[in-house]
Formats: structure tokens, C-alpha cells, sequence
């Protein structure tokens, strides 16, 4: 047990800004806190590229909610999410869309950005064929799901890059998959951000960055963490035991906080049990979550109440 583990491999895992960040203000950046019905909204402004947690500069949203099982959830959560995707998208001029929905259709954890691009409603062929038949406030909207590397053999940031040239967007709007520090928080925080993606980069599987810097075209980023680290699973556990029991009494105060994390990173690597793992109900999870995230898209995009 005393060979060194990379803890950037397994601990702290995470793509939500909000897990990064406290609720102090300093000059790296700043947080504001709001409440609607039973979503809580955080509102994270990250002032330079240089920091210390290594996030872009840029604006990043959280909205956490209990589920979106029932019909009335659904509603709120999507309110919220339309209400500030609206304003995130009030600082850029476009007419022309591109959202892209990321991941693997084939493996529910992964396959958020596909299931929303599902409900998202396309017109740019209509603006194309039939220019007489669109009414005022419809906005031109294409669709691309790229698929992963495992399945196409390319990278993906290099297949959006080759739409984009050959469309020219003024704005995507991405869809993907994220990570969580936290199993409560899992399947339970959407991220807004006008920063674009990493894919991969909260399971340790860093791809190719698609941002403004890249595409050349300002980038629109929702995500749901789906996973969450099994070091994160088994700290939050020792956690929960110690708020309910008191302090483990293990020798030399073994599991301080100083130390948890390093103990429980160098035990699952030797045990080979460091995973990522999602929550059995995925499936119904991503549905719901899916719904919400393909027709905010479309309510906050287009002026119209009938598009078609």
C-alpha cells in the first residue's frame, strides 16, 4: 500500500462548477444562489482562465432538483432551465443553430445527448425547401449526433469541426454527459454553460476540447452529471456513518479528511475496484431528463408556439 496513486485518477471527480467553487466570493470568481419552487439555482461567473481549478472563463449555471418523475417537476424544472438558457443565449446575435448531442445511444450513462437531440426539433431543410411555410420566430435548426470514437474511429471535436465548416452556425448548443463528486447529486443537477465541452474529462478521459477557440463559433454547453466515482460513493458512505454514529475510531486518526481520500484511492486501486458507476433507475432517469433538456431547447430557441 505505500506505492503512490494518481488521486486526479479517482478522487473528486467532477464537471459541475458549483463542486469546485464555495459560496465565497473572491477574485477568481463569484457565486450567487437562488430558489424557484424546489429547484435550487446557483449562478457561478468564473473571471479569469487562469485559476486555481481549472476551469474556463465564463458564465456556468446549476440547477439541482429533486427528480423529474412526475409531471409537475418536469414542468418547473424545465421552466427554469428555458428562463436561463434564454438568457444565456441574449449575449450572441444568430439565426442559424447547430446542436450536437454527445455520447454512446447504447449506454444509457452516456446516452443523454442523444436521447435530448431525440426532441429537439430541426428546420434548417424546411428554411431550405420550403422558406414560405416557416413563421416569424422560428429560429434555422440542424441536428448532428457524431457518435463516440469507439464506434467511428474519429475524434469527435474533428467531426463537429467538419459540420461547422460546411454549415456555418452562429451559435451550438451541445448536450453531454457529466460527472458528480456526489452520489445525491447524480441524475439530479443540470449545468448551463457558455463555455463549450470537454468530453471525457470528468472520468478521467480527457478528448479533444470543443469551445469557441475551436469550432470558431461560440458554444452553448447542457449537462447532467449521470456517474459519480466509486471513491466519491465510498467517502460520502464513511460520511454518512460518522454523522450518524460519531467518528470512526480507527488508530491514528486514520480517516481525516487530509487523509480519506488517499486511503480510499489507494485501496480501490489495489482492489481494482476504481469505477464509475450510475444508478440502477438510469433508464427512467434519462427519459425524463431527456424530455426536459430536448423540448427546453426548442421552447427557448423558437418565438413560436407551433412551428410546423
Amino acid at each position: 500500500m505505500n506505492k503512490e496513486i494518481d488521486l486526479s485518477r479517482f478522487a473528486m471527480r467532477t464537471d459541475l462548477a458549483d463542486e469546485i467553487v464555495n459560496s465565497s466570493k473572491n477574485d477568481e470568481y463569484s457565486v450567487v444562489n437562488k430558489k424557484y419552487e424546489d429547484v435550487s439555482i446557483s449562478y457561478i461567473t468564473i473571471h479569469k482562465d487562469s485559476n486555481s481549478f481549472n476551469k474556463k472563463k465564463g458564465d456556468y449555471v446549476s440547477i439541482e432538483f429533486n427528480n423529474v418523475e412526475d409531471r409537475k417537476n418536469k414542468d418547473i424544472v424545465k421552466e427554469v432551465l428555458v428562463d436561463n438558457l434564454k438568457e444565456m443565449l441574449k449575449k450572441y446575435s444568430f439565426e442559424k443553430v447547430l446542436v450536437v448531442g454527445l455520447g454512446n445511444e447504447n449506454f444509457m450513462a452516456d446516452a443523454l445527448g442523444p436521447m435530448s437531440a431525440d426532441e429537439v426539433i430541426v428546420t434548417s431543410h424546411i428554411f431550405e425547401f420550403d422558406p414560405e411555410s416557416i413563421k416569424e420566430g422560428t429560429k434555422c435548426v440542424s441536428l448532428l449526433v457524431p457518435g463516440v470514437m469507439g464506434k467511428t474511429g474519429l475524434e469527435t471535436a474533428d467531426i463537429v469541426k467538419s459540420v461547422v465548416d460546411f454549415y456555418n452556425p452562429d451559435i451550438i448548443i451541445f448536450v453531454d454527459a457529466l460527472a458528480s463528486r456526489s452520489i445525491t447529486r447524480v441524475n439530479r443537477v443540470i449545468q448551463l454553460c457558455d463555455t463549450g465541452i470537454e468530453p471525457g474529462s470528468g472520468v478521467g478521459n480527457n478528448r479533444k476540447p470543443m469551445n469557441e477557440e475551436y469550432l470558431g463559433v461560440p458554444c452553448i454547453a447542457i449537462g447532467v452529471a449521470t456517474v459519480v466515482a466509486s471513491t466519491s460513493i465510498v467517502s460520502e458512505t464513511i460520511d454518512f456513518i460518522e454523522k450518524i454514529y460519531g467518528e470512526i475510531p480507527l488508530k491514528n486518526s486514520l480517516f481525516k479528511d487530509e487523509n480519506k481520500h488517499q486511503i480510499i484511492a489507494d485501496i480501490l486501486e489495489e482492489k481494482g475496484l476504481n469505477m464509475i458507476l450510475t444508478p440502477k433507475q438510469i433508464d427512467e432517469d434519462m427519459k425524463n431528463i431527456a424530455y426536459v433538456i430536448g423540448n427546453s431547447i426548442n421552447e427557448a430557441l423558437h418565438d413560436v408556439t407551433f412551428l410546423l
